[in-house]
């Protein structure tokens, strides 16, 4: 689902913040605001996504057409937190 974001940056899912920080920062070098105003939007809410995944989770939840079930919202949350290697502290705070 979030296939694109990784895309974006030109990193592999599963690599680390650093590599993605690293990334993004090469990137923000060769496309620089002023002159690439909407490269920069899609390479900043990339990043943005990719470096919080609990606001990963929040926009995978309201983006969610209405005649999803919930037990594909459910399966699709279980199978980012997988995918995504989430420290364990954060998966078992997330409904506190």
């Amino acid at each position: 689902m979030y296939d694109i974001y990784y895309h974006t940056l030109g990193v592999e899912p599963g690599c680390s913040d650093t590599e993605i920080r690293k990334r993004y920062l090469e990137l923000l070098r060769q496309f620089p605001p002023e002159k690439f105003p909407e490269k920069f939007n899609r390479l900043h809410d990339a990043y943005e996504m990719l470096k919080n995944p609990i606001a990963m989770m929040d926009e995978m939840l309201f983006s969610l057409r209405t005649d999803d079930s919930i037990d594909q919202i459910i399966k699709s949350l279980v199978e980012e937190l997988r995918e995504e290697r989430l420290p364990t502290d954060i998966i078992l705070n997330m409904g506190k």
